[in-house]
């Protein structure tokens, strides 16, 4: 996972497993995700 993500407390947790899971998906296709997390995790990218 990202160093910007994981600076990101809530990512944490229960949550860590969940979100890391859609960013693998994010990044292998980007479109196979909502667009709103398409939006959050292209924020890190920039």
């Amino acid at each position: 996972m990202s160093n910007a993500l994981q600076s990101n407390s809530y990512l944490f947790g229960s949550n860590a497993t969940f979100i890391e899971s859609l960013y693998k998906q994010y990044l292998e296709n980007p479109n196979s995700v909502d667009s709103s997390w398409q939006d959050y995790f292209k924020a890190f990218q920039d």
